[in-house]
């Protein structure tokens, strides 16, 4: 029998209790096409993932400072300005970087963990 899984995408300004069985990711400037992968993903994935999307373009600093208080890591897609200073696991996003799409974090964290 295959394993139910539970992963929900938040968006500004949402605020929703951490769960404990969840990877909580906070995804910058992501794309239509990039939430409709990593939803796929979600559907197939034997993890449970909280993804919050976030535009840079709604200016909300202290929505933001909060959800990076909570969340496992933060995913910049390039080539957003959005600078994320003293948060732990920040990563950036796109063809020049380690990561080079979205799909990739989630699929490379569901093969490690």
């Amino acid at each position: 029998m295959t394993q139910q899984t539970n992963s929900r995408f938040i968006t500004y300004p949402s605020i929703e209790p951490k769960s404990s069985n969840s990877h909580t990711v906070l995804i910058v400037d992501a794309d239509t096409e990039d939430i409709i992968n990593i939803g796929m993903f979600c559907k197939v994935s034997s993890k449970n993932y909280d993804v919050y999307l976030y535009k840079q373009d709604t200016g909300d600093l202290e929505w933001l400072n909060h959800i990076n208080s909570t969340i496992d890591s933060t995913l910049i897609k390039e080539p957003s300005s959005v600078q994320m200073t003293g948060v732990k696991n920040v990563h950036r996003v796109g063809d020049q970087n380690e990561i080079k799409n979205l799909l990739d974090y989630f699929q490379n964290f569901d093969e490690t963990e």
